[in-house]
């Protein structure tokens, strides 16, 4: 039985047939960013204040590359998936900084979709290359969302515990030292 696409990637699929090529490039990349933030969000500790600090607009990870890149690095998504979505942001950029009308048959864009490796079939032309990675990508996201759990935040520290720990080590510091010190 074949699968059935939720009703809002129904809706993304057919806004995607309506925009232009720049259009398609830049809200494909910007589904995903706001994808891979949720995702973030789901899984990392369950602190909106802390969460909005950092993914927030103008924050440290407010980036998709940044996202990207984190949700790499938490193991939420492979490493393929990591290369076909920095390929992605890529072919985002390249039309978002173009002054003039550019095209998925472009050089520089049709050679980036020609990288992409997250495809069902060959021979797609770059527009449904692009369009094809993104569903694929978005399932990947959709698998971390039910592979993963979200991180617990560890108990409070023992202050009282960590304060001794910190007096004896300095203690065995200083002991150290005056044996240095009287060697020489």
């Amino acid at each position: 039985m074949p699968l059935e696409l939720p009703q809002s990637l129904k809706d993304f699929q057919s806004a995607l047939r309506q925009e232009s090529d720049r259009g398609c490039a830049l809200v494909v990349a910007a589904f995903l960013d706001a994808e891979l933030e949720d995702l973030l969000r789901t899984k990392l500790v369950s602190n909106v204040e802390v969460a909005d600090n950092l993914l927030g607009q103008s924050r440290p990870i407010s980036t998709f590359s940044a996202r990207i890149d984190l949700a790499f690095l938490v193991g939420l998504i492979p490493a393929n998936a990591h290369r076909e979505f920095h390929l992605i942001r890529k072919i985002r950029n390249d039309f978002a900084h173009s002054p003039i009308a550019t095209t998925f048959e472009s050089q520089v864009i049709a050679s980036r979709c020609g990288q992409l490796q997250c495809l069902l079939y060959e021979g797609l032309s770059p527009r449904l290359s692009l369009e094809q990675s993104a569903f694929l990508l978005l399932g990947t996201i959709e698998h971390a969302r039910g592979e993963f759990s979200r991180v617990q935040s560890p108990p409070p520290i023992d202050l009282v515990s960590i304060k001794t720990i910190g007096k004896n080590l300095q203690s065995l510091r200083q002991g150290a030292m005056k044996n240095s010190e009287e060697r020489e």
